[in-house]
C-alpha cells in the first residue's frame, strides 16, 4: 500500500468520525428542543400568542406525543383554550412534530368544569366581568347532564341573557363555545321558589313592568309545569291584574307581556284560619281592599250555598260588610270597601247589644256592627219585613235603636254571618244634647240644640221635685200643658225634643224625646220605648195597631209606663197612661219583652187620680158613678178588671139617671175604660 492510499484511509475514516460526532452532538441538541410537559407547551403557545405568530412548529418527547394523541387529543383541546387559542390548521410528524398554520389567537377565557355548582359560577364570572366568548371545558358525564337539563340554558338566563350563540365538539373532553352573548333588553328577575316569584312581581310592579321576564330554578320550574293549578294560584297571589304568559323549556323562563297590575293585597290561603288571619291583618292595616287567594281545596270548601261559610269566618274575624267578588273559573275573592272591626265580641242577649250601641253613640260612630250569636240575630230582625204584619210589635231591633237614642238610621243585616249593621244619620235631639252634657262639649250641638238645652235646663230645674214621682208628674205636667199633638205633617222637629220644647208642637216621637230629655237632667231614670199600640183615635187604625213611642221611667225601683202622647187631650190633662204597670200597659201598648225592662207587675193604685175608678162588679160600678157625681168631677174615668167589661152598658144606665143632664163618653175596649165628659 502506498503512503499516498493510507492517507486516503486515515481521511476517510476522519470524516466518518466527524459525522457520527455531528450525528451525536444534532440528536443530543434535537433532544434538547422537544416539548414534554404541559407547563412547558403552554408557555410555548403563550410566547406565539404574545408574538401574534400564525405559523410554527413545536417537537414533542414521544411520551408526551402520545399523551397530547390520547382521548381524541383531549389534553391538547384544554392546552390550546388556556392559551387562548381559537382556531388553527394542524399536522403533525410521527416524530413527535406539531405543524401549526392559520392559527388565530384570543385572549384566553375558559373553564374547566367538574360539576353544575362550576358551571354556575363559570358562566357568571365570565358574565360579570363582561367577556363577549368563553368557553366550558367539561368531563363526558357533566356534559351529559347539562345536555339533558337544559342547565347550560338556565344558568345562561339566570344572568340575564336573552339569546346566545352555542357550539361544542363531543370529543373528550367536552367543550362549549360561546359567543354572540346578548343580554336582555327588558326587566328580568329570578326565582327559585314561590316566595322569590311573588318579589319577582312586586319588583316588576314598583317599576310599573308591562314586560318582562323570570327565571326559574329548572326543579321550580318543572313543578310548575306539573301543576297548573299550582301556578295558576300563584300567579294569583302577585299584584298582577292583567297579563299574558308564556314559557321556554330551554331557559326554564316565563315572560309575562301586556302586564297591568292592581295594589290591592293578596293573601294566600290554604286553611280557615288564614282566612280569618288574614281579615284580622286587613283590618288592624285599616285595609279596605284586598284579595283572598285560595287553594281550591279551601275555596270549594267555603264557596258552597252562596259562600256562606265563608261569610261565617270572616265574620269572626270582624269584617260586617264589604262588596265581594269572584269568579268561577278561579279561587280569588276580591273585597272592596270592608269594614273590618278589632276585638270582636259576639253579643248574645238584648242587654248586651244595646249598650253596646249606647256605648258607640256616645263615641260618635256613625256606623255600627252588632255582631250577633244566632240565637240574638233572629230576636233582633224578627218581624223585619214591613210585609210582615202582626201584632207582636215591631223587630226588637227598633227596641235597640230606640234605647240609644237613635231617631234616623238604616241598617243592613246577614243571614250567613248573623251581623247587623247600622248607618246613624240622626240621633235624637234629647240623646245629642244629653251627650253634650255628659261630655261637656257643647262644639256639636245645632243653634237650634243649643237653645233646646238652654229651654231644658230651666224646664228640669223647675220639674225637680222631692221624690221621682213627684219629679215625673211634673215634667209629665209642664208638656201636657205647653203642647199640642201634631202629626206627621208638621215640620221636622215635630219628631224631637227640640219641637216639644221650642215650638210647643209634637208628635208621639217628640213627646217622648222631651220626657227623656227633661226627665234625666231632672235627675230621673228615663228610657225611650219603641213598640205598636193599639189604635185609640189619634191615627188611622191599619191592621189594629200603629208604630208608637213613649217612656219607661225607674220609679222607687221599678220601671212605670209614661205616655205623655195619649194623656195631652183636649179636655186637659189626663192621667191614664202616667205611672202604669205592666196590667195596664199591656192592654193597649205592644212591646217586645226581650228587650225592655220589667214593668212593674200591677199599678200602684196608691198614686191614681181621684178621678179614675177600678171597679170589677155591678156594685162597684154604680158606687164609683155616684161617686163622681157627687164630688162634681166633670170627668172620670171607669178601669174595669179584665173579667168586667161587659158591665159598662149598666154604667151608661146609672149615668142617665144620676145625670139627666147632657153628657159624653168614649168606651176603649181594649183598655176596658169608660172615658165619661160632662
Amino acid at each position: 500500500m502506498t503512503a499516498m492510499g493510507n492517507v486516503k484511509r486515515i481521511l476517510r475514516f476522519a470524516c466518518a468520525a466527524v459525522l457520527i460526532i455531528a450525528a451525536f452532538c444534532a440528536a443530543a441538541a434535537a433532544a434538547e428542543s422537544q416539548t414534554g410537559n404541559d407547563a412547558d407547551f403552554m408557555a410555548l403557545l403563550n410566547q406565539y400568542r404574545q408574538e401574534g405568530k400564525a405559523e410554527f412548529e413545536i417537537s414533542l418527547t414521544k411520551d408526551y406525543f402520545d399523551e397530547i394523541r390520547a382521548d381524541s387529543y383531549a389534553k391538547y383541546t384544554v392546552l390550546k383554550l388556556r392559551c387562548g387559542m381559537a382556531e388553527e390548521k394542524l399536522r403533525y410528524t410521527f416524530s413527535g412534530d406539531l405543524l401549526f398554520s392559520e392559527v388565530k389567537w384570543r385572549e384566553p377565557h375558559v373553564a374547566e368544569c367538574e360539576n353544575d355548582a362550576d358551571v354556575a359560577e363559570a358562566i357568571r364570572g365570565f358574565l360579570d366581568s363582561e367577556t363577549g366568548e368563553f368557553q366550558l371545558v367539561c368531563g363526558k358525564e357533566l356534559s351529559e347532564a347539562l345536555q339533558k337539563n337544559n342547565h347550560i340554558f338556565v344558568y345562561m338566563g339566570w344572568n340575564g341573557i336573552e339569546d346566545f350563540g352555542l357550539k361544542y365538539n363531543f370529543s373528550y373532553p367536552r367543550v362549549y363555545y360561546f359567543e354572540n352573548i346578548r343580554k336582555s333588553s327588558i326587566p328580568w328577575a329570578l326565582a327559585e321558589d314561590p316566595d322569590s316569584f311573588r318579589n319577582a312581581v312586586d319588583y316588576m310592579w314598583r317599576e310599573n313592568a308591562g314586560h318582562f321576564f323570570i327565571m326559574l330554578d329548572p326543579d321550580f320550574y318543572h313543578s310548575l309545569q306539573g301543576d297548573r293549578e299550582t301556578l295558576q294560584i300563584l300567579e294569583a297571589s302577585t299584584q298582577m291584574e292583567d297579563w299574558k304568559s308564556k314559557y321556554n323549556n330551554y331557559y326554564c323562563r316565563y315572560e309575562f307581556t301586556d302586564v297591568t297590575y292592581s295594589p290591592e293585597p293578596r293573601l294566600l290561603c290554604n286553611t280557615e284560619e288564614d282566612i280569618q288571619d288574614s281579615v284580622r291583618r286587613m283590618g288592624a292595616s285599616g285595609i279596605t281592599s284586598f284579595r283572598l287567594v285560595m287553594s281550591r281545596e279551601l275555596y270549594d270548601a267555603v264557596r258552597g250555598n252562596s259562600f256562606k261559610r265563608l261569610q261565617e269566618l270572616t265574620s269572626d274575624a270582624g269584617m260586617s260588610s264589604g262588596d265581594m267578588k269572584y269568579s268561577f273559573m278561579g279561587t280569588v275573592v276580591v273585597y272592596s270597601d270592608a269594614v273590618i272591626h278589632s276585638d270582636v265580641v259576639r253579643l248574645t242577649s238584648p242587654e248586651e247589644a244595646m249598650a253596646y250601641t249606647t256605648d258607640c253613640v256616645a263615641k260618635g260612630e256613625k256606623e255600627i256592627s252588632l255582631f250577633c250569636s244566632e240565637e240574638l240575630y233572629k230576636l233582633l230582625i224578627a218581624n223585619i219585613s214591613p210585609f210582615s204584619f202582626s201584632n207582636d210589635s215591631m223587630a226588637p231591633l227598633f227596641d235597640v235603636t230606640a234605647y240609644s237614642g237613635i231617631f234616623d238610621f238604616t241598617f243592613s243585616y246577614s243571614s250567613a254571618t248573623h251581623v247587623i249593621t247600622l248607618h246613624v244619620e240622626n240621633l235624637y235631639p234629647g240623646t245629642n244634647i244629653l251627650r253634650a252634657v255628659n261630655s261637656g262639649d257643647e262644639s256639636a250641638l245645632t243653634d237650634r240644640e243649643r237653645e233646646t238645652l238652654k229651654q231644658a235646663q230651666s224646664v228640669a230645674d223647675s220639674c225637680r221635685k222631692d221624690t221621682p214621682l213627684e219629679t215625673a208628674r211634673a215634667v209629665h205636667d209642664w208638656l201636657c200643658e205647653k203642647n199640642t199633638y201634631v202629626d206627621d205633617d208638621g215640620t221636622d222637629e215635630d219628631d224631637t225634643a227640640i219641637g216639644a220644647i221650642l215650638n210647643g208642637e209634637a208628635n208621639c216621637d217628640g213627646y217622648a224625646d222631651a220626657f227623656c230629655l227633661l226627665g234625666r237632667l231632672a235627675g230621673l231614670n228615663v228610657r225611650y220605648q219603641h213598640g205598636d199600640s193599639y189604635n185609640i183615635g189619634l191615627t188611622i187604625d191599619f191592621l189594629n195597631s200603629v208604630t208608637h213611642m213613649w217612656n219607661l221611667v225607674e220609679i222607687d225601683g221599678s220601671w212605670r209606663l209614661v205616655d205623655v202622647t195619649w194623656d195631652d187631650s183636649e179636655e186637659g190633662i189626663q192621667y191614664t197612661w202616667f205611672n202604669l204597670g205592666e196590667d195596664r200597659a199591656k192592654r193597649m201598648h205592644i212591646w217586645n219583652a226581650e228587650t225592655s225592662v220589667a214593668l212593674l207587675a200591677q199599678t200602684d193604685l196608691s198614686v191614681r187620680p181621684e178621678n179614675e175608678y177600678l171597679v170589677s162588679t155591678a156594685e162597684e160600678t154604680e158606687a164609683a158613678v155616684r161617686d163622681a157625681v157627687n164630688r162634681g168631677f166633670t170627668d172620670f174615668e171607669l178601669i174595669y178588671a179584665d173579667e168586667a167589661g161587659e158591665d159598662h152598658h149598666g154604667a151608661l144606665n146609672i149615668l142617665s139617671h144620676e145625670l139627666p143632664s147632657s153628657y159624653r163618653y168614649s168606651w176603649n175596649e181594649r183598655m176596658l175604660t169608660l172615658s165619661v165628659y160632662r
